[in-house]
């Protein structure tokens, strides 16, 4: 029988800095405790747990498949107890709460705009502390608990396992170059020219860059290659500017290089669609009420867009766009004007308008 109630924090501690360091000395100085006490408390964890974490082999301490998992879930647990501390200060000095947001490249949204806007007027008790990154290491983040929510494409992987989601927009891939690129002003671009045209494109493991060469193949022609590979908005704009090149981005992307007056948009219609951009989020933290004030101002900024794409395997499930749907079934549209969500907006935006110079 297991006796959980007597794992502390201090065998977490110690199970992931064994995991991480594969030493015990290493692990001992970074818990600042002695070596022995480090293992002692490894001996308790594994106990409590009845079952061996880890084995002494020439190349260090080596985790076991209980050990691995045990070490995953306990990062994840300090980092949850470590945000809770943040949170709790942050509170008892007047603050509602703070969110922790990963964004990648192509989820920077003019929807995520306007929720900041928002809170950045009127909710000023709400904190949001953002980074950029991949969507790999921004769903690692997000399940290690060190972020609390990931704006990112909605495909069927950021959707499995203890997250829950909400739908935020749709777009198409629209193809843009510089406004002097031979194509620039062609009326009605073939597939052909695009074949034969120079790129500056995804990565080879980006899902695009699949879409795109499936999509040449079926036209039989052969799909563009590249030396230059980037995901980063501003090396496009900058390669676009100097060079006669073609390169894909997501349509609100590409509309807003457009009004910079340096880029434009090929006329054709949208050749490639990808899965929906959304919100994830851990299950458990779905009713906190940092978090439920954020979807709330994320689901307005995103009402009216339409959800366009298509559908990659495991995202036929996905409800349209701007419902609330967690990992447990979908919330229609109207019920979500009457969630939480909205419940905690309004109570925060009632406990801003009554600070000292509010409004």
């Amino acid at each position: 029988m297991h006796h959980f109630s007597k794992l502390r924090i201090r065998h977490l501690q110690a199970v992931v800095q064994l995991h991480e360091t594969r030493n015990v000395h290493r692990a001992a100085e970074q818990l600042f405790l002695t070596q022995s006490a480090v293992s002692k408390l490894l001996i308790e964890a594994e106990r409590i747990l009845e079952s061996r974490l880890f084995i002494r082999s020439k190349s260090g301490m080596q985790a076991t498949e209980a050990g691995a998992a045990v070490a995953v879930r306990s990062k994840a647990l300090l980092a949850q107890l470590n945000a809770m501390q943040t949170d709790v200060a942050a509170i008892e000095q007047g603050a509602l709460g703070r969110i922790r947001l990963g964004t990648t490249t192509f989820s920077q949204h003019r929807v995520l705009l306007e929720a900041l806007t928002r809170i950045r007027e009127q909710y000023a008790r709400l904190s949001v502390s953002i980074q950029t990154g991949s969507h790999d290491l921004a769903l690692a983040a997000l399940q290690q608990g060190r972020l609390d929510c990931v704006i990112t494409r909605l495909s069927g992987a950021a959707v499995q396992g203890d997250y829950a989601w909400d739908i935020l927009y749709g777009e198409p891939i629209r193809i843009v170059c510089s406004k002097n690129h031979p194509l620039a002003k062609v009326k009605r671009v073939r597939p052909a020219a695009l074949a034969q045209a120079q790129w500056v494109l995804p990565p080879v493991e980006a899902p695009l860059r699949a879409i795109m060469d499936r999509y040449f193949v079926e036209h039989r022609l052969r799909p563009p290659k590249t030396n230059i590979e980037t995901l980063s908005i501003l090396h496009i704009e900058l390669l676009l500017t100097r060079n006669l090149l073609l390169s894909p981005l997501p349509g609100t992307m590409a509309e807003y290089l457009q009004r910079s007056g340096r880029v434009g948009i090929l006329d054709m219609d949208p050749l490639w669609f990808m899965p929906p951009v959304g919100l994830v989020y851990r299950h458990s933290d779905q009713n906190s009420s940092a978090l439920l004030l954020f979807r709330e101002l994320l689901g307005d900024a995103s009402k009216g867009m339409e959800l366009v794409g298509a559908a990659s395997p495991g995202d036929a499930a996905l409800p349209p766009a701007g419902n609330m749907r967690a990992a447990g079934g979908g919330v229609s549209a109207a019920r979500a004007r009457r969630t939480p969500a909205r419940a905690a907006a309004a109570s925060a935006k009632r406990k801003t308008s009554r600070e000292p110079g509010a409004g």
